[in-house]
C-alpha cells in the first residue's frame, strides 16, 4: 500500500482523508511563501500554489509514496481572499463576504 504524505496543516484536509478511510498518512508541511505572479487569473491561483507547495517539498518520495498538496481561495468582487489571520481576520473576512456572492476555488495536486 502506498504511503501518503499530506503537505497541509489544514484540519479539514486531515478529516477528509480520514473520512475516505485513509488513516495511515503523515503530515509534512513545506516552508513556502504563498505568493503568486501579479496578473494570474484568480481562478488559477490555488492550482499555482498547490504546485508550488509540491515543488517545495523537501524530501524525496519513496517508491509508491504519494504527496498531496492543495490550496483554496475565496474570490469576491475580483479580489482573492486567502487564509484569514486569526479570529479577528476571520471575523473581518466573514463580515466583508456576508450577503455578497463569492466563489471558493480549491485545487489538489498529487505527486507520486
Amino acid at each position: 500500500m502506498p504511503h501518503i504524505v499530506l503537505a497541509s496543516k489544514s484540519p479539514r484536509r486531515h478529516e477528509l482523508l480520514r473520512r475516505m478511510g485513509i488513516t495511515d498518512f503523515s503530515v509534512v508541511v513545506p516552508d513556502v511563501e504563498e505568493t503568486y505572479p501579479p496578473g494570474l487569473p484568480a481562478e488559477e491561483v490555488p492550482g499555482y500554489l498547490a504546485v508550488l507547495k509540491s515543488e517545495a517539498y523537501p524530501h524525496a518520495l519513496g517508491v509508491g509514496d504519494i504527496l498531496i498538496t492543495a490550496d483554496t481561495v475565496v474570490i469576491c468582487g475580483g479580489r482573492i481572499f486567502g487564509k484569514p489571520d486569526g479570529r479577528e481576520g476571520a471575523a473581518a473576512m466573514l463580515a466583508e463576504l456576508s450577503g455578497r456572492r463569492h466563489t471558493a476555488v480549491s485545487y489538489t495536486h498529487l505527486r507520486a
